[in-house]
């Protein structure tokens, strides 16, 4: 191997390493691996650090053979453009790469849930996290667009998130899960992330603690909050907020030409494009019983992955 290709291998660890020193990434991978078994959604994008060491030359080459070809790829043109040059140009730069054969999909399916599962990072920092995932499915399902209301009324977050590895969204002072958690002192936060899959994937609640005297009384308020979207109905008032507050979110994530390009690319490359113009009917047609059906369907606890980060005890 040459000194180029090393140093290169040395800045994907770095990214794994520098990943790592972010506890809620950490969290974020761990937990994934523990409530997904067998899809690849367990695995981070950026891949464990002992597998990017074990990375060769040749593996790359193969790897950018076999997928780096038109048929692999979704080209996104954003703007105020003349759209025949704009094609004459891609033609020109794109136009001779051959396709390949696309690769083979072998659907893979999660095993049943037998029963909650739960993972404890211990941490030489002094801030503990805990984090509640919870299956939810596609983004084909109309079930999905019912559980973004849902994270909605939880957290007032502001909707979808467009990339697995982006930041959750923190949860806005007038949602359930903020009142119920960072009014009284248990948690110092609330973050949220749904994000629109090819498959089944989690729903992720993420809390910053106070201190670690706090995961019991942060998991009974949390589960609390989930059992009462099951048995009791939300206002009217509440469903409409909560409504708007999507269809806010996905407005200003194509505020500017970048955040449009990146939407239209990233449901392309796992659905159409065209689904963007679904989201809002969809939006709209969430009831109240479809609320409390997909938080009792989804929220049960045989399905329930808990993760912590507990700061270790310094020893004097």
């Amino acid at each position: 191997e040459d000194l180029q290709f090393r140093g290169q291998r040395r800045r994907a660890a770095a990214a794994v390493y520098g990943r790592e020193d972010r506890l809620r990434n950490l969290l974020d991978d761990e937990v994934a691996a523990a409530a997904l078994q067998r899809h690849p959604y367990r695995w981070p994008s950026i891949g464990w650090l002992p597998d990017v060491e074990l990375i060769g030359r040749e593996d790359v080459e193969r790897h950018s053979r076999l997928h780096f070809v038109p048929n692999s790829a979704v080209l996104v043109l954003v703007g105020d453009f003349e759209t025949r040059m704009a094609f004459s140009l891609v033609e020109k730069h794109f136009g001779g790469v051959a396709r390949r054969p696309d690769p083979r999909r072998a659907e893979v399916r999660e095993p049943e849930r037998r029963g909650e599962r739960r993972v404890q990072i211990a941490s030489e920092g002094t801030t503990p996290y805990v984090q509640f995932a919870f299956p939810v499915p596609e983004l084909f399902n109309d079930d999905f667009y019912a559980v973004l209301v849902v994270d909605a009324v939880l957290t007032g977050a502001q909707g979808m998130s467009h990339w697995s590895n982006s930041e959750l969204a923190v949860a806005k002072r007038s949602s359930r899960l903020f009142q119920a958690l960072v009014e009284t002192g248990i948690a110092l936060e609330v973050r949220s992330r749904i994000t629109p899959r090819q498959a089944p994937s989690l729903y992720q609640l993420t809390l910053t603690l106070p201190d670690a005297f706090q995961f019991q009384a942060a998991e009974e308020a949390v589960l609390e909050q989930l059992e009462r979207l099951k048995s009791e109905e939300v206002s009217d008032v509440e469903l409409a907020k909560a409504k708007n507050l999507l269809v806010t979110g996905e407005f200003l994530a194509q505020e500017s030409v970048a955040k449009r390009a990146f939407q239209l690319g990233y449901f392309e490359s796992i659905a159409s494009h065209q689904m963007l113009n679904e989201i809002e009917p969809k939006i709209s047609q969430v009831s109240k019983e479809d609320i409390r059906r997909v938080a009792i369907r989804y929220f049960a606890g045989i399905g329930r992955t808990v993760g912590s980060v507990v700061p270790a005890l310094k020893r004097r």
